[in-house]
């Protein structure tokens, strides 16, 4: 029988109980309009520990870097 995978959010979590805030690093890949490659962007984001991590993230998804 198959394992269920896990979500990022459950993996993030550790102990839940300890957790006041949490710092990830949010990496966004853009395509450069002048040269047509690719390039990363990274930045690290506090996310507090009671809020869900993946509506967050949605929500630093949609405002542009």
């Amino acid at each position: 029988m198959a394992k269920s995978q896990k979500t990022f959010a459950s993996k993030a979590i550790k102990d839940e109980a300890k957790v006041e805030k949490r710092q990830i690093r949010l990496i966004r890949s853009i395509v450069d309009s002048d040269t047509g490659t690719v390039k990363f962007l990274d930045r690290m984001v506090s996310v507090p520990g009671d809020g869900d991590l993946d509506s967050h993230l949605a929500k630093l998804m949609e405002d542009k870097p």
